[in-house]
């Protein structure tokens, strides 16, 4: 349930989430021994990109949506999102950077609830309201899988002075629906 920035310490519980921060760290240690052609170090960018989301791209189908399929997560719980024209935006504009940052956050400014997302992904599409259940023991196995409720924020993003056409989900619905 809270804000995690950049210089939040890492402590992933999943084994996606240590398999990140075990290559953060190979990239890490690889700048670390290794010189550009001036002599030096090389530079290592690190982008934490939230959930990927975008035409063709959605979280859920919409067609599940239709059906009033159940949705077996918390329906309060943070989704951090991050539109995928968005995401090769931030890449883009990182790597013309003089002096990129060594670790950022690539997420909308607008985190949303799963509630929020679902409502207005059924909203646009005509779709019932969508139906949350409590994930049975053993019965979804990704929702085991998740690795806590917390909001992804930058700080470092304003600094940088990159804007992201989608940082409401509402746009980047709207624009992933066409």
């Amino acid at each position: 349930g809270q804000d995690v920035d950049e210089s939040t310490e890492p402590n992933p519980v999943t084994e996606g989430g240590k398999a990140c921060l075990e290559a953060e760290r190979l990239l890490q240690d690889y700048a670390a021994g290794h010189s550009t052609a001036a002599g030096h170090s090389a530079i290592v960018s690190i982008l934490r990109l939230a959930g990927i989301y975008g035409p063709a791209r959605l979280l859920r189908r919409v067609s599940d949506l239709q059906k009033s399929a159940p949705i077996l997560f918390p329906p309060d719980d943070w989704l951090n999102l991050i539109h995928v024209d968005d995401a090769v935006a931030a890449i883009d504009a990182i790597s013309h950077l003089e002096s990129p940052p060594t670790i950022m956050n690539v997420a909308a400014r607008e985190t949303v609830t799963r509630r929020t997302y679902y409502s207005t992904l059924a909203s646009m599409t005509n779709s019932p309201p969508p139906v949350f259940e409590e994930a049975k023991p053993n019965s979804a196995p990704q929702a085991a899988r998740r690795g806590g409720n917390r909001r992804v924020v930058s700080v470092v993003r304003p600094k940088l002075n990159i804007s992201f056409q989608f940082d409401s989900i509402v746009d980047g619905l709207r624009h992933a629906l066409q």
